[in-house]
Formats: C-alpha cells, sequence, structure tokens
C-alpha cells in the first residue's frame, strides 16, 4: 500500500496485547510482520505517500449511470435533450421517449429530496436550488450533463431507502441499456449477468410475488428474448423484478484450499522512526484534543478560543498543559513546538464562533451583501470554528468555489477581498504570540 493511514492500520494489529498467550503468567511479549511486498522499506524511507480515495457510492453510480444514459439517448434520432412536458412515471414504457422521461423523474425527484440544510449539501445550495426547480431540466446540454454528474451525483438525498440490491439490479440494466444503445462489445457479458440474476429469481419460484413473473423470468433466460432487444424492453424487466432480487438467496461461495511451498528469505532489519516512538503525531492530536477539551477554562486556552493576542507566558502555559496530558512523549511534543504550541493547539480546539464573527467584522463590512456572499463569509467562519486556523489558499478550493470558481475574487470587490485575508492573517498570529 501507498496508505499510511492503511499501513498503520495493519502494524496495529500486532500490537495488540494478549495475556497469558503461552500459558499463565507468559504473555505475548512480540509480533513479527512478514512483509512480502517492501512496505517496511518504503515507509522507512520517508518518501511521499497518500491516503488514496474511497470508491464512489452506489448511489452515485447509479446517478451518474443514469445521467450518462440520458446523454447517450440525447445524441440520438429519439433525441430528448429538449423536454417539452413532463410527465409522470411510466410503469410500462413502450417507446425510448419514455424510457427517457422515466430516467428524467427520477433523477428530479432525487435532486428533489435533498436537504439544503444538510451540511453536506449546503455547499452546493445554488445547484439543488436550480435543479429543484423544473425548468432548469427542460434544455438538457453538455454542460448541464457535467454539472450533474459532478457537482450533485452522491449528494444526500432523503428519498426512502431501498436495498442496496434493488439499485445494483438498477444499475446492471441501466449498464445493458448504455451498452445496447451504443452497440458496446460488452454486452454479451451484461447479458449473462442478467441471465444469471433470473436463473437465481426461477430457482425461488417458490415466493409468490416471484412465480407471478416467472414467465418473463424464464424468458430472459432464452436467446429468442434478446432477438431484436429495446430499451423499453429492458426498462420494464428493471421495473418488475427490482423488488425481487433481494429475496433471492445467494449461495455461498465453494472453499478453495490451497497448499503453497513457502520459502523464507534472509531477514532484515528495519528502522521506522514513527514505530520507535510511543506515539505518533496524530494519535497524539486525538488524544491530547480529548485533554483540552475539558480543560477550556484555563486562561490561556480561553485566550486561543477568543482570538486574543498571547504573552510569552501564555506560550509557556500551553506547553505546560501538553506536558500534563500525560498523551505524549517529549519526541512528540517537540514535533507539536515546531508547528508553534498556539497553533497546534488552536488547531485541535478551534476558534470561538462569536469571536470569529466579530473579528471578521472589524475587517469586512458585512452590509450589502447578498445571500451568496453572506454564504461565503459563514463557510469562513465554521471552518475557523473548526479548524482555528486557516491559510489564504483554502479560499480558492473546494468548498469556497463552490460558490464561485473564482473564490472570493469572483464574488467581492478587492478591498473586501483585502480585508478578509488580513483577518485571516491576523486570526494566525495571535495564535503564535
Amino acid at each position: 500500500v501507498h496508505s499510511k493511514t492503511k499501513f498503520w492500520q495493519m502494524v496495529g494489529r500486532g500490537t495488540r496485547t494478549c495475556r497469558d498467550l503461552f500459558g499463565p503468567g507468559q504473555d505475548k511479549d512480540c509480533f513479527y510482520i512478514f512483509d512480502y511486498c517492501g512496505n517496511l522499506e518504503f515507509f522507512s524511507q520517508q518518501v511521499e505517500s497518500t491516503d488514496g480515495s474511497s470508491g464512489a457510492s452506489l448511489s452515485k453510480r447509479l446517478f451518474a449511470a443514469r445521467l450518462g444514459l440520458l446523454a447517450a439517448m440525447a445524441k440520438t434520432s429519439t433525441g430528448a435533450s429538449v423536454v417539452k412536458e413532463h410527465v409522470a412515471m411510466y410503469s410500462d414504457p413502450q417507446t425510448d421517449e419514455e424510457v427517457f422521461k422515466s430516467i428524467l423523474e427520477l433523477l428530479k425527484a432525487e435532486v428533489g429530496a435533498m436537504n439544503v440544510d444538510n451540511f453536506i449539501v449546503r455547499a452546493k445550495r445554488r445547484l439543488v436550488e436550480k435543479y429543484k426547480d423544473g425548468t432548469a431540466w427542460l434544455q438538457l446540454d453538455e454542460e448541464k450533463f457535467n454539472e450533474l454528474e459532478e457537482q450533485l451525483a452522491g449528494l444526500p438525498s432523503e428519498l426512502p431507502s431501498e436495498p442496496p440490491e434493488a439499485k445494483h439490479f438498477d444499475l446492471l440494466i441501466l449498464r445493458l441499456q448504455s451498452a445496447l444503445l451504443r452497440g458496446s462489445a460488452g454486452f454479451p457479458r451484461l447479458q449473462q449477468e442478467l441471465q444469471s440474476v433470473a436463473a437465481s429469481l426461477e430457482e425461488a419460484s417458490n415466493i409468490p410475488i416471484i412465480a407471478a413473473q416467472l414467465s418473463l423470468i424464464q424468458e430472459l433466460q432464452t436467446n429468442e428474448w434478446w432477438e431484436g432487444v429495446t430499451l423499453p424492453m429492458l426498462e420494464l424487466v428493471r421495473l418488475r423484478l427490482r423488488g425481487l432480487v433481494s429475496l433471492v438467496t445467494h449461495p455461498p461461495g465453494s472453499a478453495v484450499y490451497t497448499d503453497f511451498a513457502e520459502t523464507m528469505g534472509e531477514e532484515s532489519e528495519i528502522a521506522l522512526g514513527e514505530f520507535t516512538s510511543t506515539m505518533s503525531l496524530e494519535r497524539f492530536r486525538e488524544k491530547v484534543r480529548a485533554y483540552l477539551l475539558d480543560h477550556l477554562d484555563r486562561e490561556a486556552l480561553q485566550k486561543l478560543r477568543l482570538n486574543e493576542p498571547l504573552t510569552e507566558a501564555d506560550l509557556t502555559e500551553l506547553e505546560v498543559i501538553l506536558r500534563e496530558s500525560g498523551t505524549g512523549d517529549p519526541a512528540v511534543i517537540a514535533s507539536a513546538a515546531q508547528q508553534g504550541f498556539g497553533l497546534f493547539v488552536r488547531s485541535l480546539v478551534g476558534l470561538d464562533r462569536e469571536a470569529a464573527k466579530n473579528s471578521l467584522s472589524q475587517f469586512v463590512t458585512v452590509t450589502g451583501l447578498n445571500a451568496t456572499q453572506i454564504d461565503f463569509l459563514n463557510m469562513v467562519v465554521d471552518y475557523l470554528t473548526e479548524h482555528g486556523v486557516m491559510e489564504p489558499s483554502a479560499l480558492y478550493e473546494s468548498p469556497f468555489t463552490d460558490l464561485h470558481h473564482g473564490g472570493p475574487d469572483g464574488l467581492f470587490p478587492s478591498p473586501i477581498v483585502d480585508g478578509l485575508l488580513d483577518f485571516l492573517q491576523l486570526v494566525e498570529t495571535r495564535a503564535r504570540i
């Protein structure tokens, strides 16, 4: 792995204690790491690593797949890039246009159920409100398709929850429809996957609601049904079977036994700086944060929280507080000192919200601003409340650029931008001394 977080999670498994492992009084006192991929060598070199990224959620992939199918259909002669009339969802779509409209209604419903009070949705509030208005869907072009996929796909929606099996089935049908529309070479593989699902449903035909669709289930498994298959035919399969797939009990996989001859190489000793310390800086931060939040009545911490100037005595008190917490050894505390005790502690306890707002008002005139400008400044206050300090470069990154791609320069005149930067500089300076 190239993720330091995952690496230390794996190493951490071995650090768990086990009393009386080898008998009464014979506790576990060491552990071995069998490293066949050179991770120890990699991380001992202190090279740049990454925490990686998680895969897209099922809901996000489903949203994007529906958009992709609509975009592909919009380029065909049955095109529907301009929808003049919105209709209710079809139970039995007969034409490609009806399939287009039914998928469009699903996307509209999902966006319509996005709650702008949700803190995740709030950053995309302007776009969400734009597409809550049905007129935004009347003229779908490439720009809107990209906007929907990149900005709104995956946002939390308050639609009633559904079994993941039903969503996976929807995704399978969407991929089949897209492959059919584009003439993709992957269509036969997807066809076999759907036929496998149908075979599993047929085995559960003793369930009445599955038996009611048995004729369609059996037809799906024949080659004749797939001759001249159309988008509406696949959509009908989705509508009739999506609610049934969660009833199928999938048989467990068969056990696989291996008998490999193992050859041990020569041992080598690798020195890992973080592991020789009693605690990494990350773990130190987690533990000391809990201690600090229980001792916010200390004068130095109050000054940090209220954005008041610090003295040398305050910085000394902050160092004493960190040592009193008993959560880190001298080497880790020295690492925190390199950042500066004031900045380090502020990043853990954050900034008082009212103090941040009052300080901001001294640099930025908050009257006469529009809703978007006020949202931007509130997001700055939210950030400082959580993180304590803020690099000016963060103003030109998401979520701030979600309000305007140019960041503060695109929303405010130059004097206000200068005042905002001066404010951030003051917040950082007061955490130093």
